[in-house]
């Protein structure tokens, strides 16, 4: 499963981080981020399934990670 959330984890963080650096002033990129991401992870925890927890969570921490972009709900 490591490698299948790999697979997954690089091509969307090389979208989002291309995606954010096109759209977004370089000021206000980490706001920005941290915004897109909890609605995301709220839109992936409001589904009810598991499925999508298992392989969306993981993206979102390593982007978080990536990037120190803190969850603030810890």
């Amino acid at each position: 499963m490591a490698n299948t959330i790999e697979n997954i984890v690089i091509p969307v963080v090389n979208l989002f981080m291309g995606t954010l650096m096109k759209y977004v002033e370089e000021d206000k990129m980490h706001d920005v981020a941290d915004n897109l991401l909890d609605k995301l992870e709220e839109l992936v925890d409001g589904t009810g399934t598991k499925i999508d927890d298992a392989v969306f969570e993981p993206v979102f921490e390593r982007i978080r990670e990536a990037f120190n972009i803190p969850d603030g709900e810890d």
